[in-house]
């Protein structure tokens, strides 16, 4: 790889999105898309015009997690509040749980607090958000109104004191340096440098200053401090498994007040196993002014938690911890309970330890301890791990037993699995046309913890043509399987007494603003036959004439994106329609539902009226008209 792309990589690895910053303002915004916010589980995004940066990041599946990494003394959780993005999440700083925040509300509010952090310790910290999956209250117009919404967060960074950007004259560099401009960095842009023997030094009238960089995997570089007056200061390394705009790589205070030198030599050295990473940012530097930090060293104590092994643990584990601190990590013990086990000085901090002389299903907290440069000591919280030399390794077997293999199918189908395991199965779920992630999205019906292992499928509404069918073994490991797919064929095209019509067919007749969609999952249509109409425009309308003693309408729900309507027969009086179900848009769970159907008529011709009526404020409120079910007399 020639350097031109080498930089090129590095622009791109660390360039954020929609990350406002005022070199000396207390507040930054980040939104939900940023690089330093990091998504666990099934989340979707949404676009609407009402919310921070134009989309929003929104799930309901319990356990769902968002963790943001940020530098600073406070944090504010923008998200969305409304009927149907109204669930639980409880919210934790620095693994301490701070509260279970709900999100309901009777109207859409877009870009609303949901939950504010200050007073921090200056410094790095994380906050994570845990989606509950439950409900809050019991508004009946919330329909499965459990989502939560991350909007964007506003962090307040702390500081104080002259912010002095890369590109300023106060600075002077040597070797090999390049530019990056990237919004999500202090004052738009950025030098880095990966050239053993490239150097900056800022001169500086203060009584300290901090270095601004950028922590990533991406810029794992090591760089020597020094000043001349004192000589070396610390060798830092910029390596961070989450990345870390604006983030203080180091700080020194207590300086006599009156001019320094400050100057950063870089190594060429990397410390992760691929030397194209040995990158050093200069974002900013802030100069302290007696005040800014009180004087003397810093206070702030730095953050480490255990990060491995995962239980069950056996033979010799590598136990292993992240430290950060804005001074330095000086070293890491650890511990097993009251018991020793060993420290080490060196990124990545981790010790080993022979398990094999404890028992099986002993477990033991193990416990990590940094020390930091201004002898500022904190503990990890405990991490337990359970010790077994005989763990169950083996997966379950599990197979679909109905129907079988190319079986022509309609209305409501049986369906049964046959699963075994060394042990024990713990669990057998079903599901359909799309796998084989650990959570499939297309579950039909509720896992079955017993044998015979056994589900139903409502045909009527999917798609007519082939569909694929799989099941899903858990033993009481957690081992899992995945069947071989069986493949069925849907056809449900003739119905007693009943006429289907596409959105093309004839007697539709569309006003307003609408548009054709045939998107496709997978290569599997969204809609019956291919395409729908959809208008999120209020007052359109799609009237339907027909000859029959009744009438259904095809269309989709769906969360967030989906909205409201109104329909009449034959002029009479309006009745309202939600298109608001539980599914992401995508997802076929709740595709070509029939969403309304008429009264008895008699038997002649008939008029349907279909009218947007979303009241969303932003424009997360679709309509869909798929198709119609003509009741005919039998």
């Amino acid at each position: 790889m020639n350097k031109f792309s080498l930089w090129t990589s590095l622009a791109l690895l660390i360039t954020g999105t929609s990350f406002s910053y005022a070199a000396n303002a207390a507040i930054t915004r980040i939104e939900e898309a940023h690089p330093s916010v990091t998504y666990q589980g099934s989340w979707q995004t949404y676009n609407g015009s009402a919310v921070s940066g134009g989309s929003v990041a929104a799930t309901k599946s319990a356990g769902a997690a968002v963790t943001v990494n940020f530098s600073g003394t406070g944090i504010a959780w923008i998200g969305y509040r409304s009927r149907l993005a109204g669930g639980f999440a409880r919210v934790y700083i620095d693994g301490v749980l701070q509260t279970t925040a709900g999100t309901h509300a009777t109207r859409n509010t877009p870009q609303s607090g949901i939950f504010s952090a200050s007073g921090l310790a200056n410094g790095q910290h994380v906050l994570r958000i845990e989606v509950t999956g439950e409900m809050q209250g019991t508004d009946p117009a919330a329909g499965d109104g459990a989502y939560v919404a991350i909007d964007a967060f506003d962090i307040d960074d702390g500081q104080s004191g002259q912010v002095i950007e890369d590109s300023a004259a106060a600075l002077t560099y040597t070797g090999d340096w390049i530019d990056i401009a990237d919004p999500s960095v202090s004052g738009g842009s950025v030098r880095a440098s990966r050239s053993a023997n490239a150097s900056v030094y800022i001169d500086f009238n203060g009584t300290g200053i901090e270095w601004i960089g950028y922590r990533c995997a991406c810029a794992a570089g090591v760089a020597h401090i020094s000043m001349p007056e004192r000589g070396s200061l610390a060798t830092k390394h910029t390596y961070a498994a989450s990345r870390y705009a604006q983030a203080v790589v180091y700080s020194i205070d207590g300086l006599a007040p009156g001019p320094h030198r400050l100057e950063i030599d870089v190594t060429g050295d990397s410390v992760t196993a691929d030397p194209n990473n040995a990158w050093i940012v200069i974002d900013a530097f802030r100069v302290l002014s007696g005040d800014s930090r009180g004087g003397g060293l810093e206070s702030t104590p730095p953050l480490v938690g255990i990060t491995g092994p995962q239980s069950p643990v056996t033979g010799t584990a590598t136990i292993t911890a992240s430290a950060l601190d804005t001074s330095g990590i000086v070293k890491v013990k650890f511990y097993a309970g009251a018991t020793y086990l060993g420290e080490d000085s060196e990124w990545p901090y981790q010790v080993t330890r022979d398990t094999s002389n404890i028992p099986s299903g002993n477990s033991y907290p193990l416990r990590a301890q940094a020390f930091d440069t201004a002898g500022n000591v904190a503990d990890s919280t405990p991490f337990t791990v359970t010790v077994n030399h005989n763990p169950d390794l083996v997966p379950p077997t599990v197979a679909i037993t109905a129907p079988v293999a190319g079986a022509l199918v309609s209305g409501t189908l049986a369906i049964t699995a046959e699963a075994t395991d060394n042990v024990a199965v713990q669990s057998v779920g079903f599901y359909r046309d799309r796998c084989c992630s650990l959570e499939p999205h297309e579950q039909i019906g509720p896992v079955d913890t017993a044998a015979p292992y056994a589900t139903s499928l409502n045909t009527l509404g999917m798609l007519d043509g082939p569909h694929k069918l799989f099941a899903r073994a858990v033993d009481s490991a957690g081992n899992l399987t995945i069947s071989a797919p069986v493949t069925m064929t849907i056809d449900n095209s003739v119905q007693p007494g009943m006429i289907r019509v596409d959105d093309a067919g004839a007697g539709l007749v569309l006003t307003g603003t609408w548009t054709r969609n045939d998107s496709a999952e997978g290569g599997i249509p969204l809609f019956h036959w291919g395409s729908a109409y959809v208008s999120e425009t209020i007052g359109a309308t799609a009237t339907f004439t027909f000859d029959g003693i009744g009438v259904r309408w095809i269309s989709y729900r769906c969360a967030l994106v989906c909205g409201d309507a109104t329909v009449s027969i034959d002029g009479g009086p309006a009745q309202a329609v939600s298109m608001r179900g539980n599914a992401e848009f995508g997802e076929r769970e709740n595709l070509a539902r029939v969403v309304y159907t008429s009264p008895v008529l008699t038997n002649g011709r008939h008029t349907l009226r279909i009218t947007v009526a979303n009241d969303h404020p932003s424009r997360l409120g679709a309509i869909f008209v798929d198709g119609f079910e003509v009741i005919t007399p039998q």
